[in-house]
């Protein structure tokens, strides 16, 4: 492969540097975090990455397809990403039915 592709000495020592160098720092960084943190962490990460690319590319896709500037487009397909974050940010808040059941109502049915 190195006969007939170009290979960036430099470019690659490099992009290898930053890998060994958050290899150790995540190493390090997940020792001290619990589980669940790293799950959350982990989460996190997947979701910006996610909004990034849906970003990124659905903004060239809205361009395209509304004949709009693509800043125009960005605008609001992040807008959009926003707006489902905070619906689903606000159903996770909701409290599940059974639990907005009267008490008393409950009783009365022999649940209790």
């Amino acid at each position: 492969y190195i006969s007939h592709v170009p290979v960036y000495v430099r470019s690659a020592a490099f992009v290898s540097t930053l890998a060994i160098l958050g290899t150790v720092l995540g190493s390090r960084l997940a020792s001290s975090l619990s589980g669940a943190q790293l799950q959350r962490g982990f989460g996190v990460f997947v979701l910006f990455v996610a909004s990034f690319l849906i970003a990124a590319e659905g903004s060239t896709l809205a361009s395209e397809m509304f004949h709009t500037s693509r800043g125009l487009a960005l605008a609001a397909v992040v807008g959009f990403e926003l707006t489902v974050a905070l619906a689903l940010y606000l159903a996770s808040r909701l409290k599940p039915a059974r639990d907005m059941v009267n008490p008393g109502s409950m009783k009365q049915a022999g649940l209790r």
